[in-house]
């Protein structure tokens, strides 16, 4: 289980969860694709989703969070959650609308500035 603190709002498949401190549980130690989300004081918990295993090359010493790119205006989208020491970690399944909706957010219209020449 990891303790993770967050400055902002987040979302993660289903609900967007306020700013604050989660506690990141495995639902059980001989299936490891349900990760349990608690409040900070585990008397609440958020969410119980199934994940899938998600490969690093390298692991880290410490927690690691991926989240998806999104506007300004939008709360990050949590993608994946890695435990220190530990080249596996857990990926969030979204909705395939949620999914577009991530691919959409990210791309950009790019207009050249007319100075410089694109090859």
């Amino acid at each position: 289980m990891t303790k993770l603190t967050f400055c902002q709002p987040f979302a993660i498949p289903g609900r967007v969860l306020p700013a604050g401190t989660y506690w990141f549980k495995l639902a059980d130690m001989r299936s490891r694709n349900v990760v349990e989300i608690f409040s900070s004081d585990w008397s609440k918990e958020y969410a119980a989703l199934i994940t899938i295993p998600e490969y690093r090359l390298q692991s880290a010493d410490r927690t690691e969070v991926r989240f998806a790119e999104r506007p300004h205006d939008r709360p990050e989208a949590l993608l994946t959650w890695y435990y220190p020491g530990v080249l596996t970690g857990h990926e969030f399944l979204y909705s395939s609308q949620q999914e577009e909706r991530f691919a959409r957010d990210i791309k950009e219209d790019v207009t050249p500035h007319p100075s410089l020449t694109l090859r």
